[in-house]
């Protein structure tokens, strides 16, 4: 814990810090490495996370919300600076920019932050002491509704205490001598003893802090280094998404009510302005007209300082003041002129002339600025349709081409359907001629194979014969030997073997 501690007191390399009016921090600066600290629930990666300063010249309201919401999203222990006393005014600053960080809080079912901590810087209230425990002395009747305060300030008291678990304050006495802390602090001079009581309470902070470590949780469960950069990755795309509604007070109310006094009270300054300048004798009708001119410009300059944001609700009263103004204005004008008609009828004449001149100029001023609006836009109207001319003339051009390529490719499907044709009706004559080939082959084999069987049967009937008349031979020789045996050698020639069987007898 006391290395942990001697660790986070050195991290003025990283978060510089510097007296005067101008800033030095912009945006939100965070330590690249956590600080490993021991807790009751084992190793807490502590990441020290230093943001600019929420009111600055250069920084609008919605800025101011978008730092605080990111920081919020971010942080487990919120630490919230104040200057002597928590005011009023750091209450609904406090809860109108919580309610922002919900609305970007799209993923998290729990709409509860963990711990806010009003720093009191150069606490004034002497009587409470100093600390945490005066801190919490003081919180008990600043963040208790009551009465005695106003129906805003409930408001906001309840808003902060039902969106954070834990709301605490510690009490800081003021330097003596800030500038030479700041100095020695920044060259790491550790061992001054400037302001003892001071340094031992921002001891006495550190500690409390290092004591009630506890990781950030989404919806209860702690958040893991992996899982926290998806997280401020996720929150970062829904601030620059659509997702989160306008950035609205969260009390509209009196967010109109404070409009509308804004709104009185320019009109009844612009209003004293004009009459004063009525009730001088020099004042013409021309010169109330400039008058009204001016005090209309300054009214809505002063109107656009306290109002930075843009919505409609604001340009809605913006507007409703410079109508308020015109009709003041008009009122007052025409008194006025009934109270130089008055006096000069002739003087009220060339007053008119010149308010007539004054307007004409302003309509002829008008009718240039339309002019030239209506120039710029005929020659935005003339890039557009030549540029609109190119682009038809090279969507032209791709069609040709297109069409070109289209007609190769027909024709050449044409050429390949004609030479598949004729392919065709060629290999369809060889079929046939083959066709024709073969069945005179097969007519001519048919023909030979029968020519041979009539020869076969031919030889066949020869046979027969011959063999019919051998058989008679046959038969006249056997009936020769019987009628005749001592003839026993015929004399057939047609029988040899005969013969040469009776000479072996």
């Amino acid at each position: 814990m006391r290395s942990a501690f001697h660790e986070m007191m050195h991290v003025q390399a990283v978060f510089e810090s510097k007296g005067g009016a101008r800033r030095n921090t912009e945006g939100i600066w965070i330590l690249d490495k956590p600080i490993m600290v021991d807790t009751s629930e084992g190793k807490v990666g502590v990441y020290l996370m230093d943001t600019q300063g929420m009111f600055s010249s250069q920084t609008t309201m919605k800025e101011c919300s978008q730092i605080f919401a990111i920081a919020t999203l971010m942080s487990s222990h919120l630490i919230f600076n104040v200057m002597r006393q928590i005011q009023a005014k750091d209450l609904e600053n406090v809860d109108f920019w919580t309610q922002y960080a919900k609305d970007l809080n799209l993923q998290s079912d729990d709409q509860t932050f963990q711990n806010l901590l009003f720093l009191i810087r150069d606490f004034d209230c002497c009587d409470y002491g100093f600390g945490i425990q005066a801190g919490e002395r003081y919180l008990q009747e600043e963040l208790k509704e009551s009465d005695d305060k106003t129906a805003t300030v409930n408001e906001n008291i309840r808003n902060i205490r039902n969106v954070f678990s834990s709301v605490k304050a510690f009490a800081v006495p003021a330097p003596p001598n800030r500038c030479d802390f700041e100095d020695r602090l920044v060259h790491n001079q550790t061992n001054f003893t400037i302001g003892g009581y001071f340094v031992r309470q921002v001891k006495g902070l550190f500690e409390y802090l290092l004591e009630s470590i506890s990781p950030l949780t989404i919806n209860g469960n702690p958040m893991s280094g992996e899982r926290l950069y998806d997280y401020v990755l996720k929150c970062s795309a829904n601030l620059l998404s659509d997702k989160v509604p306008e950035l609205f007070p969260l009390s509209e109310p009196v967010f109109k009510f404070h409009l509308d006094k804004l709104v009185k009270q320019e009109r009844a300054k612009y209003k004293k302005i004009i009459k004063k300048a009525m009730d001088t004798d020099e004042c013409s009708v021309s010169d109330l007209y400039k008058y009204h001119n001016d005090q209309l410009l300054e009214a809505l300059g002063r109107f656009d300082k306290v109002v930075k944001l843009s919505d409609n609700l604001i340009l809605d009263y913006r507007r409703r003041l410079e109508s308020d103004i015109a009709d003041t204005y008009e009122v007052l004008s025409s008194y006025f002129t009934q109270k130089l008609e008055q006096k000069d009828s002739e003087s009220r004449r060339e007053e008119e002339a010149k308010i007539a001149k004054m307007r004409e100029g302003q309509l002829s001023e008008m009718i240039k600025r339309q002019e030239e609006k209506i120039r710029e836009t005929a020659t935005k109207h003339a890039r557009d349709a030549e540029e609109m001319k190119k682009r038809l003339e090279e969507q032209e051009k791709r069609f040709q081409e297109a069409e070109e390529t289209r007609k190769k490719e027909v024709e050449e499907a044409s050429r390949l359907l004609e030479e598949n044709q004729r392919l065709h009706k060629e290999a369809e004559i060889f079929r046939k001629m083959e066709a024709a080939e073969a069945k005179a082959r097969y007519e001519e084999q048919k023909q030979l194979m029968q020519r041979m069987a009539d020869d076969n049967l031919k030889q066949a009937r020869e046979a027969r014969n011959n063999f019919q008349k051998m058989k008679e031979r046959f038969k006249e020789e056997e009936e020769l030997l019987k009628s005749d045996p001592k003839n026993t050698c015929p004399k057939s020639s047609n029988n040899q073997e005969m013969t040469k069987q009776c000479s072996r007898k």
